[in-house]
Parts: C-alpha cells; sequence; structure tokens
C-alpha cells in the first residue's frame, strides 16, 4: 500500500460497506438482503432501516459521510475530502483534491452514493475494530463500469495495507 490507486482506480460507486466478525448466519443474509433492498432499490416493506448491528466492526455509509447523524451530507455533486466509519470512527480521507471522490446517488430509490473516478481514499488502521478478526464477512454496496483491478481505499500506512477494495472481474492493465 502507498496510499495511491496507481493506474487501477475504481470508476463506479459505493454506497456502504459493511464489515462482520463473523461469517453471517441465514437469516442475518436475509436481515441484510432486505436492508439493502429497501434502501437501493423499491420495495422492502417492513425491512429493518439499518444492517444487523450483531458483529458489525466497520461500517461507511453514504447516507451518513461523517458518522454523525446530526449533521448533513455534502450535496450532490461536491467533493468527499473524508469517509467516516460508523462505528469505530475509522476516517479515510484524502487531502489531495484530484483524488477526492464525489457524492452522488445510487439504485432505484437514488440513496446517497460516493462516486470514484480513479479517485481514493487512506485510512490509518491503528485502533480499528476488526484487527484482531479471524474470520468474518464484507458486504459491499457498489457499482463498477471498469473491466480490470479498481482500487477505491487503503487502511493501513507506511507502506502497507491490512484492506483494499478491488473488483476483479477482469484483467488489469
Amino acid at each position: 500500500g502507498r496510499g495511491t490507486p496507481k493506474q487501477f482506480g475504481h470508476l463506479g460507486h459505493f454506497g456502504e460497506i459493511l464489515l462482520y466478525d463473523h461469517p453471517l448466519g441465514e437469516q442475518e443474509r436475509k436481515a441484510v438482503a432486505a436492508y439493502v433492498q429497501k434502501k437501493y432499490q423499491a420495495g422492502g416493506d417492513g425491512a429493518p432501516s439499518e444492517p444487523p448491528k450483531k458483529g458489525l466492526r466497520f461500517w461507511i455509509d453514504a447516507a451518513d459521510i461523517d458518522a454523525d447523524p446530526a449533521t448533513g451530507n455534502p450535496a450532490e455533486g461536491e467533493k468527499v475530502s473524508s469517509w467516516v466509519d460508523r462505528i469505530g470512527g475509522l476516517r479515510l480521507s484524502q487531502e489531495n483534491e484530484d483524488l477526492q471522490p464525489t457524492m452522488d446517488r445510487l439504485g432505484k430509490n437514488e440513496a446517497p452514493a460516493v462516486r470514484f473516478d480513479a479517485d481514493f481514499l487512506v485510512g490509518q488502521v491503528q485502533g480499528a475494530a476488526f484487527l484482531d478478526d479471524q474470520q468474518g464477512a464484507l458486504v459491499a454496496v457498489y457499482t463498477a463500469s471498469h473491466k480490470g483491478e479498481g482500487y477505491a481505499f487503503e487502511v493501513g500506512g507506511e507502506g502497507s495495507f491490512i484492506s483494499t477494495f478491488i473488483y476483479s472481474g477482469g484483467k488489469g492493465g
């Protein structure tokens, strides 16, 4: 990890990313699916307005960029200089405005989303709730318009990283 996407920046949107400390059971998977459908697609009457919380260790949500429900999000089209985890407060940020993603919308319900156009957010791993986890589940609500590797996030520092997000539906250059 060097804190830059190099030539493989992600092209697409992220609505949210959730990281759990355990593999999700059938009921939890159904609850997550109902939550995602209600928020991003349509329908979902009676579906939960939030994902299951048991074991949730990391949650970045474009509907609450700063993890503070009392403050508003940047307007659609505005740059996003940081995105804060709603569980542990881990901050993903970018000082270089040329690498900052933009607020946008995603899905039939036009839910808030962050649009990446080869942009990149970086976070330090110190104090992350998931550091000692040996297993878990990752849920990502995203789109990708590229056909190779697409890096959007890095959590680590000093030339190393724990996790980055890629779409490997094709071959990178």
